[in-house]
């Protein structure tokens, strides 16, 4: 954490006050993953528990406080007499330090995402805000939420004084990076958590806490993935045996290695050398995104290495490293939506599947005919472990919002972690090389390319440089998605349409701005995303002056689009649709 653009970042937030809550857990009692609406700071009143927020784990005594982003899951646990606390929840929209507006916020990191704890050295002053502002917040008078809302910009004052006088982010981020460094250089060498710790003038605890925080695994995991790395490589490209190989990384014993290798890359060292000789190189060099300009290329850069052939096993990337099948699964269970699309692209169809909440209807009306005897499996955020297990999958398929469930996913069935923000085109691919139909998902991609350049040249003449921009109302404020969001991708990158220029450069895929900053976009096209969640927000804002004096408003130019099927359905068949409802709206004629 830059503590110094940590500062700098909330004093130029504009905050809203949420909530503020007391709660109280009994002893032998927990709260158990429980997701962070929104942004939240919480204060220990009374007693001691173990208090985990994602794979961060605080020992929290009276006056604790600590720190977590929208979407962290909070436990609490272990709780030795009455544990009492405060939960404090914000939102902060960023704003630009010369022109006051609101912006993407552009500092090192993103401070209201941080996950830190500590214990103040001079509590009283917390104490006192935080018990001040529950009193003013239980009040139904507006004037006195008006006061508890000035006693969160105080209280947030208090916390970073601390953190400023202790220096413990800088601290975090020193010790990981030094530890990163020295494992890079020594991972040959016998490493143990201890000497590592004893090394860097630390304890084991500490280490391992701070390590999580930040990688999201501990020291030893980190060490044990980059000898595997590292002997895969010498597997790929030496004849090298390997007993030499298991010594070159730091296993005396070869063995062990092998079932450390096992273990991590789901089949025997000798195996992956002989399946990597057999294959025929699809997987050497897998990139994570296409180049920006790929698409106008004959064929996407870099899909020609997934190759055709299927070979007897095979290899799919991915997450948490590689997993080698032996067979086409038959009963796939998914916990992102978004691979029903894939799936039914190819002709197939998920056992069982999580679902979106932002629509009433389980799964969207242009799949419903294929998905009748599809079981849900609870949504992304909290998929149903039992519903899972009862659809009895011989694979899963899971992205990072089941990172902390991903062992207890792999011992249900074989597992493998997405990125639910990949290109979609490479994920199709990988799910091809899954069920065997590589070609066919080639096939799709070769049909999509040649709508696009249909698409493009036609947008190109008809537009003449108009700009388009896209907004979701949520949360009482808009959402503008910027040109790093992956939908907005397809309009800027794949189409070449012109972006407005709030929408350019940002760091986040989305910029929430306020109704009254929405002139100030200056879009000609203006797409609106809406679904059953913000029925009602949309409808409240194109009812006000504001909306309806909007440049794209006037001249009859907005487009309303559904959520679910921009956004949340994210595969080839949801693509092509999207393509059909931006050729219907840009293309009409004028009027």
């Amino acid at each position: 954490m830059n503590l110094h653009s940590h500062v700098m970042a909330w004093n130029y937030a504009a905050l809203q006050l949420n909530s503020v809550g007391k709660f109280v857990v009994r002893p032998r009692g927990k709260v158990s993953g429980y997701r962070l609406p929104a942004g939240a700071f919480l204060y220990v009143s009374c007693g001691r528990a173990k208090v985990r927020i994602g794979d961060t784990e605080f020992e929290a005594d009276r006056d604790f406080v600590c720190h977590a982003g929208r979407d962290s899951i909070l436990h609490i646990a272990q709780a030795s007499q009455i544990f009492e606390y405060y939960l404090i929840g914000y939102q902060a929209i960023g704003a630009d330090p010369c022109s006051g507006q609101p912006s993407p916020l552009r500092w090192p990191g993103d401070p209201f995402k941080e996950q830190y704890g500590f214990m103040p050295r001079t509590p009283i002053p917390l104490r006192q805000k935080v018990e001040q502002m529950h009193r003013q917040w239980q009040r139904a008078g507006t004037l006195e939420q008006f006061h508890a809302k000035a006693l969160f910009h105080q209280f947030v004052y208090e916390v970073l004084g601390e953190l400023l006088e202790a220096g413990r982010a800088a601290e975090t981020a020193d010790l990981v990076n030094l530890a990163v460094r020295h494992i890079g250089a020594h991972y040959a060498e016998p490493l143990t958590l201890e000497s590592l710790a004893s090394t860097l003038n630390c304890t084991g605890r500490q280490l391992q806490r701070l390590f999580k925080a930040k990688l999201l695994i501990g020291p030893i995991e980190y060490l044990i993935q980059l000898r595997m790395d590292k002997a895969k490589a010498l597997l790929r490209q030496t004849d090298v045996p390997l007993k030499q190989i298991a010594e070159a990384v730091g296993y005396e014993d070869g063995y062990h290695f092998s079932r450390m290798f096992k273990k991590h890359a789901g089949v025997s060292p000798g195996l992956y050398r002989e399946q990597d000789r057999s294959d025929t190189g699809e997987r050497r060099h897998f990139p994570s995104r296409p180049s920006r300009n790929a698409i106008a290329a004959p064929e996407p850069q870099g899909y020609s290495n997934f190759g055709s052939s299927l070979g007897k096993h095979r290899v799919i990337p991915h997450l948490r490293g590689e997993l080698v099948l032996t067979r086409k699964p038959i009963r796939i269970a998914v916990l992102d939506y978004q691979y029903i699309d894939h799936l039914a692209a190819l002709g197939e169809v998920p056992v069982g599947s999580v679902i979106g909440t932002s629509d009433n209807s389980a799964f969207p009306a242009y799949l419903a005919d294929r998905l009748s005897d599809v079981k849900v499996l609870g949504t992304k955020e909290m998929p149903d472990l039992e519903a899972i297990i009862a659809s009895k999958p011989d694979l899963i398929v899971c992205t990072r919002f089941q990172e902390e469930l991903y062992d207890r996913l792999s011992m249900i069935a074989p597992t493998l972690m997405f990125d639910r923000n990949e290109d979609w085109r490479f994920t199709l691919l990988k799910i091809g090389r899954i069920v065997g139909k590589t070609r066919e998902a080639r096939r799709l991609i070769d049909r999509y390319r040649k709508k696009l350049e249909k698409l493009q040249a036609a947008l190109a003449s008809h537009l003449a440089g108009k700009t388009v921009a896209l907004v979701r109302p949520r949360d009482r404020i808009i959402r503008l998605h910027t040109t790093a969001h992956r939908t907005a991708e397809l309009l800027y990158r794949d189409l070449g349409l012109a972006a407005p220029g709030m929408t350019v450069g940002a760091g986040n895929t989305s910029l929430p701005i306020s109704l009254e900053t929405l002139p100030n976009l200056h879009a000609d096209h203006l797409f609106v995303l809406e679904d059953d969640s913000n029925l009602q927000l949309a409808e409240e804002f194109r009812s006000t002056p504001i909306w309806r004096e909007l440049e794209a408003v006037r001249g009859n130019r907005v487009y309303t689009a559904n959520t679910t099927l921009w956004v949340g359905y994210y595969g080839p068949i949801a693509i092509g649709r999207v393509l059909d409802e931006v050729a219907e709206a840009l293309l009409r004629p004028a009027t």
